[in-house]
């Protein structure tokens, strides 16, 4: 059974209205191009005036772009309605984010993001809420992607968080379960701010260096922010 929220149907509808046609529309826009084709070939244009004939191509090109246009997103099926109906469901977006800090004292006061490419931004690592065992699932992604094996692993807050969703491009609500992740970076990972671990990049920032990131702002404020809030280093 999913639970949508009306708001959040509402705006991807919205955003798919383009997509959403008729088979009346896309018949009337044919038919409205063989007119015009064959109203070319019974008319005197090819034999008129070089300007005309220029005025007419013009107009010809810029109707077939409208038609071209007019066409755009006539694929949309129904199982890729459904899945944009079922991707705003609220039982969709559980994400566990983790909060990767570094006992050392070589990065304090820090966290490690990873790159996200489907957003293009640095975000906290996170991974799908197991909800049976959702702390050995963060374990097992804090041992076999980052290679850590000695760290404590705490669990702080749950919170939602309705926002824009760039790989989507629509508006969902997140339920985020909070994860602190402290290691010793020294011994772990590479003495470096930025390094690479399995193809993924990954980047020390603060809280004011997030802040002064207007890509990571512009896509993950409301998480940087509720994290600057409740997050106390020890």
């Amino acid at each position: 059974m999913l639970r949508i929220d009306e708001n959040n149907l509402k705006d991807m509808l919205f955003r798919r209205r383009k997509h959403i046609k008729t088979n009346v529309s896309v018949w009337e826009t044919l038919i409205c191009l063989a007119s015009f084709v064959l109203s070319l070939f019974l008319s005197d244009v090819f034999n008129a005036d070089l300007k005309i004939k220029i005025g007419v191509g013009i107009a010809g090109a810029i109707y077939f772009i409208a038609f071209a246009c007019s066409l755009y997103g006539a694929n949309y099926s129904v199982d890729a309605f459904f899945e944009d109906i079922c991707s705003v469901a609220e039982n969709e977006n559980n994400f566990s984010l983790l909060l990767l800090t570094d006992t050392s004292g070589l990065y304090p006061e820090n966290f490690l993001l990873n790159y996200e490419t489907r957003w293009k931004c640095y975000l906290f690592p996170f991974l799908r809420t197991n909800l049976s065992d959702d702390e050995k699932s963060v374990k097992s992604y804090v041992i076999n992607f980052l290679g850590i094996k000695e760290f404590s692993v705490k669990k702080i807050d749950e919170e939602d968080f309705t926002k824009h969703s760039v790989s989507a491009n629509l508006q969902k609500t997140y339920h985020h379960t909070f994860y602190s992740v402290s290691f010793d970076a020294k011994k772990n990972l590479k003495n470096k701010r930025t390094f690479k671990i399995n193809r993924q990049k990954y980047k020390w920032f603060t809280i004011p260096e997030m802040k002064a990131d207007k890509n990571i702002i512009r896509k993950n404020k409301d998480n940087v922010e509720y994290i600057e809030k409740t997050f106390i280093f020890e």
